[in-house]
């Protein structure tokens, strides 16, 4: 829903509070999701509601390398919590995305240290090892886990890719993610040339995620 105001003599954009964003700010741009949202409320709109995320350097982490390389201490990751939730309103979310997790790896003490802190502080997970999923839902069912887009991509992308894309495959994998994953992220190319036309072959839409 995009409304077109007038403000201070120009012409603004506002997105209502029923869309969520999604940003890669955790455990980097903190600062800058926190000016963001000061400017918004300096020009008397409302704050972003926010999903952060990120992750710092863990066996569990992929896709983009994480600037965050040094383990991080519970008091620094309270501060940082806080800092998101209480002062800009957004919800912090671990990106730990690494396709194939070892059993060794899914018990490492760090990275269940990370685990239970985001769970015990409400925090959201994207994650693209269902092995790891459903070890978040054993400890934790009413936890947020969000089915990563690299995901599709190991699937439907790449030299190592798993099947050929269609509107019936894909529709197909993501219809079946939904059952499994709270949310899911859809591939770009999926959301620009299918789900915008046919929207109503996604069983539920308002759990599905879409790059902008």
């Amino acid at each position: 829903m995009i409304q077109k105001i007038k403000k201070n003599n120009s012409t603004i954009y506002k997105y209502g509070n029923n869309i969520t964003w999604s940003l890669p700010c955790l455990f980097q741009y903190e600062i800058i999701f926190g000016a963001i949202q000061s400017i918004l409320e300096n020009i008397g709109f409302d704050y972003l509601n926010a999903n952060i995320f990120g992750s710092p350097a863990t066996a569990w982490s992929g896709g983009r390398a994480p600037i965050v390389k040094d383990k991080i201490d519970k008091t620094t990751l309270k501060k940082l919590f806080k800092y998101i939730k209480n002062t800009y309103h957004g919800i912090p979310t671990f990106t730990f995305s690494k396709i194939n997790i070892t059993d060794d790896e899914l018990h490492n003490d760090y990275e269940n240290y990370l685990l239970d802190f985001g769970i015990e502080f409400g925090a959201r997970f994207i994650v693209s090892s269902d092995k790891l999923k459903n070890y978040i839902k054993e400890k934790s069912p009413n936890t947020t886990v969000v089915a990563s887009i690299l995901k599709s991509i190991y699937r439907f992308q790449g030299k190592e890719k798993q099947e050929e894309p269609s509107i019936e495959t894909e529709t197909e994998y993501y219809n079946k993610l939904l059952k499994e994953y709270d949310f899911v992220v859809v591939r770009p190319e999926y959301s620009k040339f299918i789900l915008t036309l046919h929207p109503e072959l996604i069983n539920d839409i308002s759990r599905i995620e879409v790059y902008v």
